[in-house]
């Protein structure tokens, strides 16, 4: 059962059409050290950098949840304006499927509260880092499926070193090509820089939520991810008007 998030919660304005934004992060023990570190400090760069552009800041809600044998809320819902800087420790397993779930059921509740307010969405996004396996994903992986079909929302994944690729894709899907969809890995196995993957996202999030209506969004060149995806090209643009 999802509690109530939103009681008492000032919702800001409601004339707008809004982007929700749910990061879901992998604190397993594997993630100690460097990897959390620049995790941690490439997601607080990111809102830092969104919250620059007034426009999108406030039209982007955001919800951090880490996760490792159970999932951890480390930010509740709130516009990116109210984000607040964020701390994460490594231990423990890994177990990806409670913390993903967590994630749909309360973008379902958040869609919801603002269907009630008159207030449009944009369609939300799930951003998935980790880099172990992560247990049995069947149900999670059906239920994205089909939010993913009917337009609901979009999963995002980056993949860490050492994360398991029949985890990926399941919960991506894959293209005609046979690759994940949505998926990237980083490049720089050795160094964890996850600050092109967040540039990539700071940039189409607020591209994205400042949009017109049917517009075609694209990102210039030098915003597209530093990472790779088993050295093939990913169709940047495709996925981020599909």
């Amino acid at each position: 059962m999802i509690k109530n998030l939103f009681k008492g919660y000032d919702q800001g304005p409601v004339n707008e059409e809004k982007m929700l934004l749910s990061f879901v992060l992998d604190k397993s023990g594997s993630m100690y050290g460097m990897p959390i570190e620049r995790l941690e400090k490439s997601i607080n760069r990111c809102a830092e950098d969104i919250m620059k552009d007034e426009k999108a800041a406030d039209r982007i809600d955001v919800q951090i949840i880490a996760f490792n044998d159970t999932p951890e809320v480390v930010q509740d819902w709130t516009p990116m304006t109210q984000m607040k800087h964020i701390s994460l420790n490594a231990d423990g397993g890994t177990c990806i499927e409670p913390a993903l779930d967590y994630a749909v059921e309360s973008m379902k509740s958040r869609g919801h509260l603002y269907s009630e307010l008159g207030t449009g969405l944009k369609k939300p996004w799930i951003v998935l880092i980790t880099d172990g396996y992560g247990g049995d994903v069947t149900n999670i992986a059906k239920k994205i499926k089909q939010r993913t079909e009917e337009g609901k929302m979009k999963l995002w994944v980056l993949g860490v070193p050492g994360y398991d690729k029949d985890t990926i894709n399941q919960l991506c899907g894959v293209d005609e090509s046979g690759l994940p969809i949505r998926f990237y890995e980083l490049s720089d196995p050795n160094g964890y820089n996850f600050e092109g993957f967040f540039k990539f996202i700071g940039a189409s999030v607020k591209a994205l939520s400042t949009s017109a209506p049917g517009a075609t969004v694209t990102i210039s060149d030098d915003c597209n991810p530093d990472v790779t995806n088993l050295g093939i090209s990913r169709p940047t643009d495709k996925w981020l008007n599909d």
